[in-house]
């Protein structure tokens, strides 16, 4: 299934909201530009609210993000 099907899907009420979510290593990617999507500043933001919605109130949302140590860090 592709974004736009799951959306599609979601929309129409073919697919519930989920108890939880998880996203590893991948929205600090958003709105970069770089794999096909168009340069925005916020599009982490806007990504991290998409997956919001359809997360169950109440329900948890796990993300990792890549972090340095020692001579790497910023």
């Amino acid at each position: 299934m592709v974004p736009k099907e799951f959306t599609e899907a979601f929309l129409n009420g073919r697919i519930e909201q989920f108890d939880f979510g998880m996203s590893f290593s991948s929205l600090e990617h958003d709105g970069l530009g770089r794999y096909g999507d168009v340069l925005n500043p916020i599009g982490d933001l806007m990504s991290m609210a998409k997956m919001l919605s359809v997360i169950k109130p109440g329900g948890l949302m796990f993300i990792a993000v890549p972090t340095a140590d020692g001579a790497d860090a910023l």
